[in-house]
């Protein structure tokens, strides 16, 4: 019994539902739902969850303004009282100038590690585990998903020099030889929040909902704070922000059994036209200025994150390597330990989606 005309809820749970045939293809819709209009229906990394069997299960809403940037994971946010007491450059700075790399950030690590005023130590960098690796894995030059010369994909946390790179500087920030300056904490959101508001770090990781998508997030409740991608590796640009998805917020289905789907995409499509005032991306960047931050540069650096976000597979079980690792096993160890289980589920997952993915949208 389905009651409903639509749904719409964060992918993980929508996907796993799409996958048992409970969610009506979007394809059959294009004339009415133009999924191909990424700046109304979200982009391809967002829409990836979502695709299965050549078909395409959901949407995400992206002409209104915030819904977009809550999706981000991945953003790197720095206390910019802290950087004004210790006379450093401004981080934003470096992103302009394209120095915002791993190396100046390991050499700013003791700078930013210090004594505050109460006597209390202020790490340089605050984070979760699992936080920090699936951050810098995408941040030098590969992509979650690399083709072969044979043309299919391979995960590149098993194939890629330049991503196990990637994953090697994770472990040395975590638990080698800067590990000192950084803060690690649970798994918890809430608990990382917390720490970065009262003062724990120089700069954290969190998500676009932590950064601004409720009262208790950074924007409500600290006034000098920056926004910045996340550095890249020496094979990586500055389009390698190391934004992912883990799952895409507001995505909007349609149940195979509603009473009738063209109508759902009739009345869904006209309600998520551009809100008015809010018709053109520049119309949203000055609404995220006015209402949350107090430099530019800040909505500039989210929304290019927003822009080059990946979809990073988490729900199906392809950054388990990294989840709960610790200290007393080597990068390589975990990786060799995880292998199998990634390659199964490389196959059953997401050689569909990306194959799938690229079929739909070329």
């Amino acid at each position: 019994m389905v009651p409903f005309d639509a749904v719409q809820t964060g992918s993980a749970g929508l996907s796993g539902l799409a996958r048992s045939g409970y969610l009506y293809d979007l394809t059959y819709l294009k004339d009415i739902i133009d999924y191909t209009n990424h700046e109304k229906w979200g982009l391809i990394e967002e829409l990836k969850p979502m695709c299965w069997n050549n078909g395409l299960f959901g949407v995400a809403p992206a002409a209104w303004p915030i819904n977009k940037y809550l999706t981000i994971d991945g953003v790197m946010v720095v206390n910019e009282d802290y950087i004004a007491a210790l006379r450093q450059t401004d981080p934003r700075e470096f992103v302009e100038r394209d120095e915002w790399t791993w190396k100046t950030v390991e050499d700013l690590m003791p700078v930013y590690n210090h004594i505050n005023d109460s006597g209390d130590e202020v790490k340089a960098f605050q984070t979760s585990v699992h936080w920090v690796f699936r951050t810098m894995h995408t941040t030098n030059g590969v992509h979650v998903f690399v083709k072969d010369e044979k043309g299919e994909f391979q995960l590149s946390l098993h194939y890629s020099p330049a991503t196990f790179e990637a994953m090697q500087t994770a472990w040395n920030w975590t638990f080698g030889g800067l590990s000192t300056y950084v803060r690690i904490d649970g798994s918890d959101q809430i608990t990382m929040l917390n720490a970065f508001l009262n003062g724990k770090s120089v700069m954290t990781l969190m998500s676009g909902t932590d950064l601004c998508g409720s009262e208790k997030s950074v924007a409500y409740n600290m006034e000098n704070f920056g926004v910045v991608p996340f550095p890249h590796g020496p094979h990586g640009t500055a389009d390698n922000t190391g934004a992912t998805i883990t799952q895409t917020r507001f995505t909007t289905s349609i149940p195979t059994l509603c009473k009738d789907p063209v109508m759902s995409a009739v009345i869904l499509n006209a309600i998520y036209e551009p809100l008015p005032g809010y018709e053109t991306e520049e119309d949203a960047i000055e609404y995220l200025r006015q209402q949350f931050f107090y430099d530019d540069r800040d909505v500039y650096n989210l929304v290019k994150m927003n822009k080059t976000e990946l979809y990073n597979y988490r729900y199906e079980s392809l950054t388990d390597a990294y989840i709960g690792i610790g200290g007393n096993k080597t990068m390589q160890d975990r990786l060799e330990e995880f292998a199998n289980a990634d390659e199964e589920n490389r196959l059953k997952y997401a050689v569909n989606i990306e194959s799938y993915a690229e079929d739909i949208f070329g």
